[in-house]
């Protein structure tokens, strides 16, 4: 009996020691590096956005519009994560309203880790294009520039480039006001939930 009190006491001193080490462990991150872990959470779970301003409108003295900012979607990839470029191409043509090969080419460039396959579509087919639910393929919303009225007064009204900065006419004359400001917005992921 002696020899198995000697190794159940040296087991319970093992068992004591390694909950003394882990309790020291604890007490020394919760004192002494809490603030630079407290730090590392809040980097990873809170994240700053800017939300760019929605472009102004431009209308005549009655009111009616002349050019107005609606929602378009932008659609782009990743190469790098794309398994099968040729059948994504495929997939991708008819909604994008390019020829296949050149989404072939622009989806089997390995070393671009981004691309653009369409900028400020229909915002309709983004649902359509999320549905494929293609890896490596994504959508965002952007604004996009429409004149309402036509061609009435275009020389005049002038036009916005792709980044909807104005590039002629009242577009650019009156830029920095129908540009506004950017605004920003916290994002704060919760912790406990799963990625």
């Amino acid at each position: 009996m002696g020899l198995l009190d000697r190794r159940i006491g040296l087991l319970f001193a093992v068992f004591l020691l390694l909950l003394a080490a882990a309790s020291l462990r604890a007490t020394w991150l919760g004192t002494v590096k809490a603030g630079s872990l407290k730090q590392r959470a809040v980097t990873q779970q809170v994240e700053d956005l800017e939300v760019p301003a929605r472009r102004g409108t431009i209308t005549d003295r009655h009111g009616v519009e002349l050019a107005v900012s609606e929602d378009a979607t932008t659609v782009f990839a990743n190469p790098r994560l794309v398994k099968r470029p040729a059948a994504v191409a495929a997939k991708l043509a008819p909604l994008v309203g390019r020829p296949r090969e050149e989404l072939l080419e622009a989806l089997s460039d390995r070393d671009t880790g981004f691309v653009y396959l369409r900028r400020k579509m229909d915002a309709s087919v983004a649902e359509r294009i999320e549905k494929l639910a293609l890896v490596g393929v994504g959508t965002v919303g952007e604004p996009r520039r429409t004149y309402p009225q036509g061609a009435l007064a275009g020389q005049l009204l002038g036009t916005v480039g792709t980044d909807n900065f104005g590039l002629s006419g009242i577009e650019q004359q009156y830029e920095k006001k129908l540009h506004g400001s950017d605004g920003r917005r916290r994002l704060v992921k919760d912790a406990m939930a799963s990625p």
